[in-house]
């Protein structure tokens, strides 16, 4: 009964997740959630009707074709596949490595803000956390774990003076993520074999973003192996070859897992949650089925009249349930025992090493997430971060943002709660693109032709397989869940295997036990990110659990195809093999044409220097008659640079700015008159009322630099009558980053005649269109 619970529940879930996913082809879901659409131009006389049903079309071919070269590779002979998957994992491991070397990301907001701490602590510039600068650590404080990590991977950098850092956690990224597939492929192979690990492993090298996330070297793709060794070590537990100590060593990695899960991405303890919650659904299922046994066992006697040997039925024991059920009740007090043990030994390395500050009154409490998931789109807007820090002590944020909570909920009225909810659904789940071009777009010193691919008119092409690849995987996981419940019913004293079969065996043992862990992880990661914040990105690592749970469905229609081909003659077969390499190549000529597959917006750049991507920015204001000064190093051809700005004073627009940008080391640094006419490269005066979109653009004639070509950004404040509040106050102020070592660009920034401790928010890039 339990289990078909769970399988009535995440059935609708996925449901909910496939339908949102094809609704990302006609716009945006329910709301004006920003969701990144397909970048697709069309004819102006096309109706939008007309756009979103071709999208849909195209999207749903895609996947159709996805689903054909499946097929086909599946059930090419034994020596052809195997070449056919070696030549995929060679392409895709040299895909990867082209994104690791190639494309020089640029961190932001929680990643550059933990990497930029741990990196002062390796090189001993402080001992511990700087939380009097430090903001993130300030508020959150919740990736201490990660924080070990990244000192400890920067002090092996140091030790062999590697200083590109980005292309080292990069490189890290992916490890993790191909240790996550392998283990994927690893759990398979010991319920199933290795016709269906490899099975498993097509699929995982055809998801997209196993490439185009390796920029983002995150907890959320750092854990994959976190994720995926739970349902692997509990495959070999099933096992019945595994030694004693080998099964120990088993039980104590799980346990091991469950505590460095929870301080490093605390999302990775669902597995081990679902393994705990499918052993006791399983031994209540055992103790009905033996308590019923017994029932009939004693009606038959009595009416048989045969009371001589009738013998009181002994209810049984937890252990013997336990055991029945796969997971003995020893083996779950040794996880037990191991989880306490290392979140002891976490906790005292992690005091021990870093002496982390335990203050408590600054940070936020978990109330803040949940009432970023209520509120607003249900992600971070920084609207809620500013509210919740206008209190002082814990006690009073956790009762604001409770506040909060039950107000947002009681205003939209349980219709707008339900929409509320299906939206984040929607936000998290049915986005096949995970917003990867956030993270592509902000990088420099990248090789151009990868950039442009990934961002430029490539970069359809990419969004449209994103997208087909997650259609088809929630489909297949709902078809899957559906035949296991289906099954479910039908045969209660039976249960479904991983691969559909039905067998006698308690689900306890096999594949039909590592299903239901699978099935109960993927509701737990629904249901969590139903409530807490939601984005779209932390959807991937519960997409191997979408593959194993989509499994049966697979199986089933690689046998429908096998059956179809017996009924059909063999010329059939061969044409319809002609026809589909034919419609392969056409959509893909056809996805690639210039007039149609287009850059987001009709431009895009290439930057050389990235520094204006940061969500916690601090603020500086130049005072009436000064200058502030940023010197930079292009590596590459630009003609445009982007400062971010804020206005403080909408009232006040009069503020008059000068502008400068000139080249070479020439002139004084404070005295925008110093330079001569020959070096300026851009020179205009501008109002800040005229500043718009919180970026102030300067745009010239391409500039070629020479190799370390240094070049100045002078911005001088002009206003005949500022306001001064506390000295620096002006109706505009400039975005700094304030940063420890992990400096964004070679360069200085000078206020005043004094070097600011930050460097300026610019892009420089060298835009088209």
């Amino acid at each position: 009964m339990f289990s078909s619970i769970f399988l009535l529940i995440t059935s609708c879930m996925l449901g909910i997740a496939f339908i949102f996913s094809l609704a990302i082809g006609f716009g945006n879901g329910l709301s004006d959630v920003d969701v990144p659409g397909l970048c697709l131009r069309f004819p102006d006389t096309w109706s939008p009707l007309e756009i979103r049903i071709f999208l849909l079309a195209l999207i749903l071919i895609s996947a159709a074709l996805l689903i054909l070269a499946f097929i086909r590779i599946n059930h090419a002979g034994s020596r052809a596949r195997q070449r056919a998957l070696l030549l995929l994992a060679i392409v895709f491991l040299v895909l990867q490595l082209f994104i690791v070397f190639g494309l020089h990301t640029i961190q932001n907001t929680d990643a550059f803000e933990v990497q930029d701490q741990a990196l002062a602590i390796a090189k001993g510039i402080h001992k511990t956390v700087d939380y009097t600068k430090s903001s993130y650590f300030k508020k959150y404080g919740n990736n201490d774990l990660y924080l070990i990590f990244c000192v400890q991977v920067f002090r092996f950098c140091l030790l062999f003076h590697i200083r590109a850092y980005h292309a080292v956690f990069e490189l890290l990224n992916l490890i993790a993520v191909d240790l996550g597939i392998f283990m994927t492929c690893r759990t398979v192979f010991l319920l199933k074999g290795s016709r269906a690990s490899l099975t498993v492993f097509l699929l995982s090298i055809l998801n997209p973003l196993n490439i185009l996330l390796l920029c983002w070297p995150y907890t959320c793709t750092l854990s994959m192996p976190l994720m995926m060794l739970c349902p692997w070590m509990t495959a070999a537990l099933l096992k019945k070859k595994s030694g004693g100590g080998i099964r120990f060593a088993e039980l104590l990695l799980i346990g091991i897992t469950a505590v460095a899960a929870y301080y490093f991405r605390p999302t990775a303890v669902f597995p081990v949650i679902a393994l705990i919650l499918s052993a006791v659904c399983a031994g209540i299922r055992y103790a009905f089925c033996r308590s019923g046994s017994s029932v009939r066992a004693r009606r038959s006697k009595f009416f048989a009249a045969d009371h001589t040997r009738s013998t009181k039925a002994s209810s049984p024991s937890p252990r013997r349930i336990l055991r029945k059920s796969g997971i003995p009740a020893g083996k779950l007090f040794l996880i037990a025992c191991a989880v306490l043990l290392m979140a002891g030994t976490s906790t005292a390395i992690r005091n021990a090493s870093l002496r982390l500050d335990p203050i408590t009154e600054t940070k936020f409490p978990k109330m803040y997430w949940l009432m970023l998931g209520a509120s607003g789109t249900g992600r971070f807007t920084g609207e809620e971060m500013h509210y919740t820090q206008r209190m002082d002590t814990m006690e009073e944020k956790k009762d604001a943002d409770l506040k909060t909570i039950r107000k947002v909920l009681k205003e939209r009225g349980t219709a707008g709660n339900l929409k509320h909810y299906l939206e984040k659904t929607r936000l998290t789940w049915s986005d096949g693109t995970a917003e990867y071009t956030n993270r592509t777009e902000e990088s420099e010193n990248s090789l151009p032709w990868l950039y442009r691919l990934l961002n430029g008119p490539g970069e359809g092409i990419l969004l449209l397989w994103c997208q087909a690849y997650r259609i088809l995987l929630l489909f297949m996981a709902l078809f899957g869940v559906l035949l296991h419940l289906f099954s479910t019913m039908k045969h209660t004293r039976h249960t479904v295997s991983g691969s559909g079969i039905l067998r006698k065996k308690p689900s306890g043992r096999g594949a039909g036990f590592i299903f239901q862990v699978c099935v109960i992880t993927l509701l737990g990661g629904f249901v969590f990110y139903t409530f807490w914040e939601g984005k779209p990105v932390y959807s991937y690592p519960f997409l191997p659990y979408l593959i194993l749970v989509g499994f049966p469905a697979w199986e089933k229609i690689c046998r429908l195809y096998e059956e179809s081909r017996q009924n059909v003659p063999y010329s059939l077969c061969r044409a319809w093999s002609i026809l589909s390499v034919i419609l392969l190549s056409v959509t893909g000529i056809g996805m690639v044409q210039k007039y149609i597959m287009t850059e987001r917006a009709g431009v895009y750049d290439v930057p050389s220097i990235v520094c204006d991507s940061t969500a916690l920015p601090s603020w500086v204001s130049i005072p009436e008659g000064h200058t502030l000064t940023q010197s930079f190093y292009p590596s590459g051809v630009f003609n445009t640079i982007r400062i971010r700005v804020k206005s403080v004073n909408k009232d006040k627009t009069g503020d008059l700015y000068r502008i400068l940008v000139v080249s070479g080391a020439s002139g004084d640094n404070g005295n925008p008159a110093s330079y001569r006419p020959e070096d300026i490269v851009f020179d205009k005066t501008i109002e800040s009322g005229q500043i718009k979109d919180g970026a102030l653009t300067a745009a010239f004639p391409a500039v070629y630099p020479e190799k370390k070509e240094a070049f100045r950004i002078l911005i001088t404040n002009l206003s005949a009558e500022g306001k001064r509040a506390d000295g620096l106050q002006s109706s505009v102020r400039f975005g700094t980053r304030l940063c420890y070592v992990m400096d964004e660009y070679k360069g200085d920034c000078v206020l005043n005649g004094r070097r600011h401790p930050g460097d300026l928010l610019i892009r420089v890039s060298q835009r088209d269109g």
